[in-house]
């Protein structure tokens, strides 16, 4: 009688630790799937993962290869060398001089950030475009989701301020995991940066996992993103929870332009408008009719380019912005 009264504990016990494996093995997968550098540390290393956009991405990143520019570099705080470029203005507004930064997105590199180059650079900014740590020639083995991006970003300023002097007026324009990462950064920017264009951006990473596990599979957060979570923290550096613009932008003393797609399925524009509500900088809000992720540029290049330097121009000195 005691066997058979210890085997129905025994095979809970059993039961247990079989979904432990398994969401263990889950947690493992999805922490590698969505973190682990993608291909070689190299500038063409990247996917182009919206086709509507592809064409015209094709021939910007022709004429930005074309463009003269010169490569920089710096080591992060865990000694990954990062790599970006930056481009002169054929002709600058005149002092002080005005330099837009770029930050890609997940899965991209400096390179697709070439249609936002040009229009800095025909409005007379200088334009700094650098490869997120584990994207194009960055090292790094582990996407930094906006949270390594952060610490990389502020290292990057110091350069760039020292390179334009004291004096330079810098606007940061993020797409994607480059909006969330900017966002992120907005609660420790030097006086210099007077602006951010933050298009496309999510929350957080948590909730953007989160969000991405019922789209994609159906799945709820609990166990395998906190599993995850745990894995990235040990493994990469952070948590998913300390990866998160919606904490960050309620600090930011620069101003904010959120931009979002009113179809935007991959970062659901949701959080477009959490992001708007808890900053307490002065800040607009556009939502794109008709733009998928990372689309609102391409929808209506025109529109989008007047917005962004209308914004931009309320927060710079000297000449208006054409």
């Amino acid at each position: 009688m005691r066997q058979n009264k210890g085997r129905p504990a025994l095979l809970l016990a059993l039961i247990l630790l079989f979904l432990f494996l398994v969401s263990a093995g889950g947690g493992t997968y999805l922490f590698h799937f969505a973190l682990a550098r993608k291909g070689p540390a190299h500038e063409e290393s990247a996917v182009d993962a919206d086709e509507l956009a592809a064409e015209s991405r094709t021939e910007g990143r022709s004429w930005m290869r074309s463009a003269p520019f010169e490569r920089l570099s710096i080591r992060a705080k865990d000694g990954a060398r990062l790599a970006g470029y930056y481009f002169t203005a054929p002709q600058s507004g005149g002092p002080p001089l005005r330099l837009a930064v770029l930050v890609h997105g997940y899965g991209t590199n400096a390179w697709l950030m070439a249609d936002y180059a040009r229009f800095y650079l025909d409005a007379g900014f200088d334009v700094f475009a650098p490869d997120n740590r584990a994207h194009g020639a960055s090292e790094g083995n582990w996407i930094g989701m906006g949270r390594l991006d952060r610490d990389d970003l502020l290292r990057w300023l110091d350069l760039l301020i020292e390179k334009a002097g004291s004096g330079c007026e810098i606007v940061m324009h993020g797409i994607s995991m480059g909006a969330s990462a900017i966002m992120m950064a907005s609660s420790g920017l030097p006086p210099q940066v007077k602006c951010l264009i933050a298009d496309c951006g999510y929350t957080s990473a948590g909730d953007e996992f989160a969000w991405q596990l019922e789209q994609m599979f159906g799945l709820p957060p609990f166990p395998l993103l906190y599993i995850a979570s745990l894995e990235s923290k040990i493994i990469a550096g952070y948590g998913f929870a300390e990866a998160s613009a919606l904490k960050e932008i309620t600090k930011s003393r620069a101003p904010v332009f959120f931009i979002h797609g009113a179809d935007d399925e991959f970062n659901p524009t949701s959080m477009a408008l959490e992001l708007y509500a808890a900053a307490s900088c002065e800040k607009e809000l556009w939502i794109v009719p008709g733009a998928e992720h990372a689309m609102a540029y391409y929808v209506n290049p025109g529109e989008y380019i007047r917005r962004v330097l209308d914004f931009c121009g309320k927060y710079l000195r000297g000449a208006a912005i054409k």
